[in-house]
């Protein structure tokens, strides 16, 4: 026969053996690890409860000084009411232990949480317990960027499009005041959800450009815009006291034309001129001055 094999037989390579050969005792082996793992975590976790209770009741442990950091909006006094923190308290008990891992890193992390969901200016807070008496809270605060007309009041936002807080009048603020933004409810604490995301797109795009080209220099553009118009997406526009409008176009190459914007202002004109700086043109900006009565 051929390759020398004779009648009946079968090429040793054509042998097909079990697939799972073994797999029972792969199994087993399987389930006594993860059998010997979940005994570990319950030893653990056991001794960690037993260790906390009795960390718990130590006098030694006793909250003697809370430091708050990196506030300019809130009050020491404030955050530690809203904290739920107390002089005198135990510190692991101030832990909250919304997880077994709180405990072994000594976050405070229901107090991170009662922060957040309370202070509006409030970006991100970090709570740690300082064995063996001392409680460190660090802010980090959003900053108002723009205030927007809404229904008599003003809505101020942070360079995220995060509604920060609400005042009586937005003339008032000192901020640029930003029209053409629909929406119809908002809340305290989360970003404005306008009926279409590029309005507030654009916003924020144009507050990082502005703040961006103030940045190592004293002549801030950010000083003496008085509002922003994004009504019209293709010819977003800025005021500028009563002497200058600019229109940015639509958008596009916005740092660029931010920037061009700032140099044009302090180092192109002189103080007597009025009016419109056009950026929608073409690559360069042009200007259109106002003319003067004679």
């Amino acid at each position: 026969m051929r390759n020398g094999l004779q009648k009946g037989q079968t090429p040793d390579r054509m042998i097909q053996k079990p697939v799972f050969e073994g797999y029972g005792a792969g199994t087993e082996k399987s389930k006594r690890v993860r059998a010997a793992t979940i005994v570990r975590i319950l030893i653990i976790t056991v001794v960690s409860a037993g260790a906390l209770f009795l960390l718990s009741r130590a006098s030694l442990f006793s909250i003697s000084a809370i430091d708050v950091t990196g506030i300019q909006y809130y009050s020491k006094s404030q955050i530690i009411d809203i904290s739920g923190l107390s002089i005198g308290q135990n510190g692991f008990q101030a832990l909250g232990m919304q997880n077994i891992f709180d405990f072994f890193a000594l976050r405070c992390t229901k107090v991170e949480k009662d922060i957040i969901e309370s202070c509006p200016y409030v970006k991100k807070v970090y709570a740690k317990y300082r064995m063996p008496d001392k409680i460190l809270i660090e802010i980090e605060e959003r900053s108002r960027s723009v205030v927007i007309p809404y229904q008599g009041f003003g809505l101020l936002l942070d360079d995220e499009g995060y509604v920060i807080d609400v005042v009586r009048d937005h003339q008032d603020t000192g901020l640029p005041i930003v029209r053409g933004v629909s929406f119809d409810k908002y809340a305290l604490g989360s970003k404005l959800v306008a009926e279409s995301d590029m309005y507030i797109d654009i916003v924020i795009t144009l507050i990082s450009a502005i703040r961006q080209s103030d940045m190592d220099t004293a002549d801030k553009l950010s000083n003496v815009i008085d509002s922003i118009d994004v009504s019209d997406l293709k010819n977003i526009k800025l005021f500028i006291g009563d002497r200058f409008v600019v229109n940015l176009g639509d958008g596009s190459d916005i740092y660029y034309r931010v920037s061009a914007l700032r140099e044009i202002y302090y180092d192109g004109l002189t103080s007597g001129e009025r009016g419109i700086i056009d950026f929608s043109r073409g690559n360069k900006p042009f200007f259109e001055p106002e003319p003067v009565n004679v």
